[in-house]
């Protein structure tokens, strides 16, 4: 049932049908009953928990208040990223934002301790790569349950928290 629902439809088909015809060769009609019961049983449960939670949760002009780890932050010149759990989605995010001065980028970077930033911005799904070898952020990311990116227009720093 899940090969046809969720892999190849003609496999799918072609399992089925060879299911079927074993079990109308059992002689047994209760079998054949309680058989047909428990896939039909089982049908319902795959496509209840067919949502595997990897639909991109997207939302323009949305704020966000994020606790950021220093050694998940990276910085590049003005811009930074780092990956923390958001609070909309309840799942892993990675923010992409850019430093308002340099005074702030001192001190993030040189923070030992756990931070609170507010951000402002837009969560969207990644696009996927277009050009053959081009980088497949969507692919990479998706490897570590990371499925929507949020880019941030402002970035406010709110402080330490405590361990």
């Amino acid at each position: 049932m899940s090969v046809l629902l969720f892999g190849h439809p003609l496999l799918g088909i072609g399992l089925l049908t060879v299911f079927t015809i074993r079990l109308v060769m059992l002689k047994d009609p209760q079998i054949l009953v309680m058989t047909m019961i428990i896939g039909v049983v089982f049908g319902i449960v795959v496509a209840a928990n067919a949502h595997n939670g990897d639909t991109p949760y997207e939302r323009k002009d949305c704020h966000e208040t994020v606790k950021a780890y220093p050694d998940m932050i990276s910085a590049n010149g003005g811009n930074c990223h780092f990956i923390a759990k958001s609070g909309l989605s309840g799942r892993k995010v990675i923010y992409f934002a850019r430093f308002k001065s340099l005074a702030q980028k001192k001190l993030i970077m040189g923070s030992n301790r756990p931070l609170a930033m507010t951000l402002s911005g837009e969560m969207k799904a990644m696009m996927p790569a277009t050009n053959v070898n081009q980088f497949d952020m969507r692919a990479y990311y998706h490897h570590q349950k990371i499925y929507e990116p949020f880019q941030a227009k402002k970035l406010l720093l709110r402080g330490h928290i405590p361990n």
